[in-house]
């Protein structure tokens, strides 16, 4: 990696870290955390949560509730860095991509236990395929105990070795499309009592839709994967695997159609190596290459101040408040 592109992930490094260790406020679910810190926050949410979010709880009680936003910041961008540097045919656009698709920065802002455990499965894998299983091990564990969710990324490390065909993944996908409903209903008639399967029937319960924009985006980026599927096996043996988790975020995502908060929390494992997978259809391409790299930041920048103008006229039309507006820093809320 060249000295000037060093540069500037590290830089982007810095300023992303900044910006969400100083937020306060934003995203839905900081004023939430921010309760139970300070020990005014339901109980129930407390116990139910998982052993390492508890202890930083904890400590940031007896500190300031600040440093649960620090800490987890770290934890959630620092993998992600690293792996994109080791990892990315070019980092910069994995980067970009990152940071200006909801899927990923926008929304860590929110999702803050999630999100570390995305960070850590990614890490998890990237230790796997260097053959470092301690680490792979531990990196996993840390994961789950941030986020028991990160049990559904446990098929990762056996389709790392047993890949997709891009018959069967055109043929998941499609089903995929048209399944939403009944999965619903298969999952509504569970009976149990493990916290994980409670936690997916109540979401199923509840079932309040959305993200259907943002389904139109990853199926769309999902046939041109398709189309590229060939191509991107024959140049890179590592890109069969990438292929094989986006296609099975896709498919999660489109099986839990009935909730955002379900669909976002499962599926976002796998979607996670599309940030890896994209910058290698840039290598396969044969003609107008150079245009690949500025297209692909324009659009993931354009979907970004979308995001803001329909969440804008949303506040508009009900007066709620904003969850990324007005940014606010922690130190001037006291």
């Amino acid at each position: 990696m060249m000295k000037k592109q060093r540069q500037r992930i590290n830089g982007l490094f810095i300023i992303v870290l900044f910006f969400s260790c100083l937020r306060y406020g934003i995203g839905y679910d900081y004023l939430t955390y921010k309760d139970l810190i300070l020990g005014v926050g339901d109980d129930y949410s407390l116990m139910a949560m998982e052993p390492i979010p508890k202890l930083l709880i904890s400590f940031s009680h007896a500190t300031h509730f600040q440093w649960f936003f620090i800490i987890t910041s770290f934890l959630i961008y620092t993998p992600v860095f690293y792996v994109i540097k080791k990892k990315s045919s070019s980092p910069t656009l994995s980067l970009w991509i990152y940071i200006f698709f909801p899927l990923f920065f926008l929304e860590s802002l929110s999702v803050v236990r999630n999100h570390v455990a995305f960070s850590f499965v990614f890490l998890s894998y990237y230790f796997f395929t260097e053959k470092k299983y301690v680490k792979t091990i531990i990196a996993f564990l840390i994961a789950l105990g941030f986020h028991y969710s990160a049990i559904i990324a446990l098929p990762i490390f056996l389709l790392h070795k047993f890949n997709i065909k891009k018959e069967f993944a055109i043929a998941l996908v499609v089903v995929s499309l048209f399944s939403s409903a009944f999965v619903l209903s298969l999952v509504s008639s569970i009976s149990s009592e493990i916290y994980v399967l409670e936690k997916f029937v109540s979401y199923a319960e509840r079932s309040r839709g959305g993200g259907n924009l943002l389904a139109i985006i990853i199926n769309i980026v999902m046939v041109y994967f398709f189309v590229m599927w060939n191509r991107l096996t024959r140049v890179n043996k590592a890109n069969a695997a990438y292929l094989t988790f986006v296609c099975v975020g896709v498919a999660i995502w489109n099986f839990l159609g009935f909730d955002y908060t379900l669909r976002l929390r499962l599926s976002t494992y796998y979607l996670f190596f599309s940030l890896l997978l994209i910058p290698e259809c840039r290598t396969v391409i044969k003609s107008k290459r150079h245009r690949f790299k500025p297209m692909v930041m324009s659009l993931c920048f354009i979907i970004f101040l979308l995001l803001f103008v329909v969440n804008i006229k949303s506040n508009l039309a009900t007066h709620e408040q904003l969850s990324f507006l007005p940014y606010r820093l922690f130190f001037l809320e006291q």
